[in-house]
């Protein structure tokens, strides 16, 4: 038996309002296009939701968007105890955890170097921002051995949003390569 809260969210024709549940992390595009073509090179942010223990996990799946046999990029996106954020290729325990049935790999899975050789508009796709939901505090990242900034940021897009959430910007890497962001210990709740 499922017992649904009834809950009142202000919105309007212009908006589209994403509820996550705690653990995930869901990627998404926030530059406006025309059509998917026209932001298939469009960077991404990655929306950390984590749950009651600072854990989350995702998958990202990115294709030529054309063809049906074509190369395609999945990774798998981590993030354990409020401090890091991983980026790898996924495992199957990764896609059992992110409730993607068929386990790792793929028969089109291809490196970045192999898919930028061959001008697939995923190779060169990067990361744009990470946001992290709830999290009350911010201090620095390291990401791949650099220091970054973090700062309060809002989880929407609309105008006069609250910070509610804390923001990697332009952390510098490509999701179809591994990474890893480490937040400093003040980042957590």
């Amino acid at each position: 038996m499922f017992c649904f809260n009834s809950r009142r969210y202000p919105t309007s024709i212009a908006d589209v309002p994403t509820f996550v549940r705690g653990g995930y992390v869901v990627p998404r595009r926030d530059r406006p296009r025309r059509s998917t073509a026209a932001m298939a090179g469009d960077p991404l942010t990655l929306v950390v939701a984590p749950d009651a223990n600072g854990d989350a996990v995702g998958e990202v799946y990115l294709d030529d968007g054309a063809s049906e046999m074509g190369s395609y990029v999945r990774r798998a996106v981590t993030f354990s105890k409020h401090k890091e954020l991983r980026c790898s290729a996924p495992t199957a325990a990764s896609a059992r955890a992110g409730g993607v049935e068929g386990g790792a790999g793929g028969t089109g899975a291809a490196s970045a170097g192999d898919a930028a050789s061959r001008g697939a508009a995923w190779a060169d796709v990067s990361v744009e921002r990470v946001l992290i939901l709830g999290a009350a505090r911010h201090g620095g990242a390291v990401v791949n051995g650099e220091a970054r900034d973090v700062v309060a940021a809002p989880a929407s897009t609309r105008d006069g949003a609250p910070a509610n959430a804390v923001a990697v910007r332009k952390p510098d890497v490509r999701i179809a390569e591994d990474w890893t962001i480490a937040l400093a210990a003040s980042a957590g709740r």
